[in-house]
Formats: structure tokens, sequence, C-alpha cells
């Protein structure tokens, strides 16, 4: 092919080869051939190695949350309202249950 010319032949863009395709779902059958036998083995590991393996899992079910970094912990960026309470009503709602 030349530079700036597109190579209408080839495979659609985002399509996947065949062997992908067939290595997914043969992966796929594995699984779901297996979830008893799985969760059966997992239930026979230590607390560590559990909780370990438990966590890999959420990993691929559950989003990944970024970690939030505080730059400026100064006195100047205390609210104003603050200024209306007295210490003790200040830790009564602190100590507070809900």
């Amino acid at each position: 092919m030349f530079k700036g010319i597109r190579n209408e032949n080839g495979r659609p863009v985002g399509s996947k080869n065949k062997s992908t395709i067939l290595v997914k779902n043969t992966i796929a059958s594995i699984l779901d051939d297996n979830v008893e036998l799985f969760k059966e083995k997992l239930l026979l590991l230590n607390d560590k190695d559990f909780v370990k393996a438990y966590m890999d899992l959420a990993k691929y079910v559950m989003p990944a949350m970024k970690a939030v970094e505080v730059n400026d912990v100064t006195e100047n960026n205390i609210p104003s309202w603050l200024d209306n309470y007295n210490e003790k009503q200040l830790k009564e709602a602190l100590t507070k249950q809900i």
C-alpha cells in the first residue's frame, strides 16, 4: 500500500480475529463449568490466601479507585462557620452517633 491510501480489504477496526474469539470462548466455558469447584477450593484457603484471592478477583468486577492527595492542611483552610461553635459543642458533634 502507498502511504495515505487506506486498505479497504482488511479486517474492520475493532473486530477480533478468530483465534482470539476461540480462546476467550474456551476459557469462559471452562470457568462456567467449574464455578462450584472454584468456590469450594476458595473456601479451603487459609484466611490470608483467601483475602488475597478475593481482592485479586475483585479487581475484575469493581472499578479501581484513585487515591486522593491532600496538599494543604493549614489553619487557613478551616471553614469560617466553625468559629460559631465552642470546643465543647464541636466535641459533642464529633462523638454524636447517628
